[in-house]
This record gives C-alpha cells, sequence and structure tokens, in this order.
C-alpha cells in the first residue's frame, strides 16, 4: 500500500518463475484472512478484501502468459472478522464470481466449545457456512463453473461431504401448489413459475389454479399445460392441477368432464360452514372423478366438525387415496401469515402418529401467487421433515 511497485515487482517475479514452467498453467489468486494477532488497519498484511484480490490478479494477469484468475476460499471469506461483516459470502461472489478460476471449500463446524476448521459438509447450509447462495449463484450462471478443491483434515472427511451431495442429489423435492396467471390473484406467466422451480431444484411441479379463474378456459389450460410438460421435459415434471374452492359463490364445476384430464385437484374451504361439501368428502371426491388432494386444510379439526372418529376417517382417506396437503405458503399474497395446523402437525407427535399408522398421502405445497415469493427452503424442510418421519408422500402416488 505504501509502495505500489512493490506489488509491481512481487507479479513481475512471479511471471519470470511461472514462465520457466513448459506447460499451460491455470494460476488462481486466493482470499486470504485476518489472524488473530492482526490489527484491522495499515499493519495488516494484503489480500484479505475483494477489490486487493481482483488488484493482484489483474496486475498478474497482465505480466504473465498463462491464464490467471481468482481461486475463491469461501471459508477464509466467512472468518474474515471484522471484513466478514461487509464482505460476505455473497458480496464476495458478486465480485470475484466471474473471474473465478477453482473454488476451495470446506465447513467449519463447532465442537467442545471451539470451532474446528477445514471440517466435512455435512449439511449444505451449514451453522457457520452456508453454501445456499453459493449454489443458487452456480445454478443461475452468475459465477464461473470451476473445479473444486476440498480442503478437509478428518480421514473420513471427504467420504461424508460427498454422502451429503449424494442425498440431496437423490431427493426428489416436490410443490404441488403453485399459482399461475390463469389465477386472478396469480401473477406470473407459467414460463416464469416453472423456471423459478427448475431454479430451486424442484423435481415435480404442479400447477394448480383456481377454478374460477380459469373459468370457461378449462380446456385451454390443460392443453397449455401439457405443452409446458413437453418443453420442460428433460429439467421438470410438471402436473396440471385444479383448486377447486367449494364455496357456493365460487364453484363453477357443472360436469366433472370438464377436469378429467387433470392430474389432480386440490379440494379449498371444507372446514367453512359455506362449504357445499359439508360431511360428504369422500362422496364429493367421488363425483369428481380425479385423484383429490385436500388443500390447506386443518383435517383434524374438519373431523372434530362432523364427528369423525381420527384413525377410521384418516384410514379411509389413506385408503381412496386422496391425500392432505401441508401448506406451507409464507408469502405477500398471504400476509405472510403460517398455517397454524401446519405448525401443530410438526409439534404434536400423536397426530403424526395417526397419519403414519393409517397411511395418509401428504403433499407439500407453497402456495405462491408471485415467483419472487417463493422460498423453496420451506418446501425443502417440509419435505425433509415428513421423510424423516416416514409419513407416506403424494409422489408416491404419481409414481
Amino acid at each position: 500500500r505504501e509502495d505500489s511497485a512493490v506489488l509491481e515487482g512481487i507479479c513481475e517475479y512471479l511471471c519470470r518463475e511461472f514462465d520457466k514452467v513448459e506447460h499451460d498453467l491455470v494460476i488462481g489468486v486466493e482470499n486470504m484472512h485476518m489472524t488473530a494477532k492482526e490489527r484491522a488497519d495499515d499493519t495488516r498484511r494484503f489480500g484479505y478484501l475483494p477489490e486487493e484480490c481482483i488488484e493482484f490478479m489483474q496486475m498478474l494477469d497482465s505480466k504473465c502468459r498463462h491464464k490467471v484468475g481468482i481461486n475463491f476460499d469461501i471459508g477464509h471469506a466467512r472468518n474474515n472478522a471484522p471484513f466478514s461483516k461487509k464482505y460476505q459470502i455473497s458480496t464476495w461472489l458478486s465480485m470475484v464470481g466471474k473471474y473465478a478460476v477453482g473454488y476451495h471449500i470446506h465447513q467449519v463446524i463447532p465442537t467442545e466449545g471451539k470451532f474446528e476448521n477445514h471440517m466435512q459438509i455435512e449439511d449444505v447450509y451449514g451453522c457457520l457456512i452456508s453454501y445456499a447462495s453459493f449454489f443458487r449463484c452456480w445454478i443461475d450462471g452468475k459465477i464461473n463453473k470451476a473445479p473444486f478443491v476440498f480442503e478437509m483434515r478428518p480421514k473420513d472427511a471427504y467420504e461424508i461431504t460427498l454422502n451429503t451431495f449424494e442425498q440431496h442429489k437423490r431427493r426428489k423435492v416436490f410443490d404441488m401448489h403453485s399459482h399461475t396467471n390463469y389465477s386472478r390473484c396469480g401473477k406470473d406467466d407459467p414460463h416464469v413459475w416453472i423456471q423459478t422451480a427448475i431454479r430451486n431444484a424442484i423435481s415435480t411441479l404442479g400447477i394448480c389454479d383456481h377454478n374460477y379463474g380459469i373459468g370457461e378456459r378449462k380446456a385451454q389450460y390443460i392443453k397449455h399445460m401439457r405443452e409446458l410438460a413437453r418443453e420442460y421435459s428433460d429439467r421438470i415434471t410438471l402436473r396440471c392441477g385444479i383448486e377447486i374452492a367449494t364455496l357456493p359463490q365460487y364453484y363453477d364445476i357443472k360436469d366433472p368432464a370438464e377436469i378429467a384430464d387433470y392430474d389432480y385437484c386440490l379440494i379449498e374451504h371444507l372446514t367453512d360452514d359455506e362449504s357445499i361439501v359439508k360431511d360428504k368428502l369422500f362422496e364429493f371426491c367421488d363425483y369428481l372423478g380425479i385423484r383429490c388432494g385436500i388443500a390447506h386444510t386443518d383435517m383434524f379439526a374438519y373431523c372434530d366438525k362432523y364427528g369423525f372418529e381420527y384413525a377410521e376417517f384418516f384410514a379411509k382417506l389413506a385408503e381412496r387415496k386422496i391425500f392432505w396437503e401441508m401448506n406451507v405458503s409464507f408469502d405477500s399474497i398471504h400476509k405472510y401469515r403460517e398455517h397454524a395446523y401446519v405448525a401443530d402437525f410438526v409439534r404434536d407427535e400423536q397426530k403424526q402418529r395417526i397419519i403414519r399408522d393409517a397411511g395418509v398421502y401428504v403433499s407439500v405445497g407453497f402456495d405462491s401467487h408471485k415467483h419472487e415469493d417463493y422460498d423453496a427452503y420451506r418446501v425443502y424442510a417440509m419435505y425433509d421433515f415428513l421423510k424423516q418421519n416416514r409419513i407416506r408422500t403424494v409422489d408416491e402416488l404419481f409414481d
């Protein structure tokens, strides 16, 4: 910092040495981090900030015949106090990602009251280093797709890390409840929604627009969905659903033949006093004639309302293959309100046992109406909860 000629001299020296190598090289300038003995002032060393790494890289690149870029060390970026407050991992990625020629990754794990560095990756998010923004930028093409370097010290760390990634790769996360501009309250063209789901690694997406929004376009709607399913078949499985309102002012299914070719429907308003279904859920599903699910409804409260015994009712639900939705919405349309029945179900092991013993199929839906509101983490978390608790899921029905 005191003499720019020093940095230039270092780069010239390095280039002379690199040029002695007969073969072509790819050189990565790696970001460093503060040590416990250093102060965040002019006495500290060089290379702790994105600007410094880029400056070094660009000078080296201007003098060297080899390819020069940034080897981004995600652990160094995270463990770089106090600079990590200003330069978070996402900030680093936005500044150096386009220059990246390599990535240096590992995890920091708290053990026995201290932090162990260069550890295995046991979760893609992690309590100290989150890879969420890294993966999002990778998927969206915002950072270069360059090789990884794992630096992990425990002898089984590589095996654990690769197993973590394999487990996530095997997940087939589904979201069976999304709305497009076919719904009056939906904002987005179906293409936008499908691409949003793909970016979030959703394997199966159910577009399930409101019956009263689709209106007289029911034939056009399914034709469009089938075309989209073929167009995106190499990236995602698309299911065509319809959400059926059972309040008299919204119900418009004059003939079930109108929806006979749909993959499924979601039925709503069951616990409302004005619902046309009342206590005749199974008869109503038989009348519709397609696979049925129950949207954002406390089915235990439904049983209480009409005097059904839990075990018997849910066993019948499972036998009829009528699935029950865990609606994890948290968005602007719903004023960022969570469904109480979902939180209650997650807490109540007895209810989980009833559903598990009955063999009820359970779906997950974010019920989003705007793509910018989409929080796939909530979908993933519920998917994992259901799988870990051995609760049958709706993907088994469609398989």
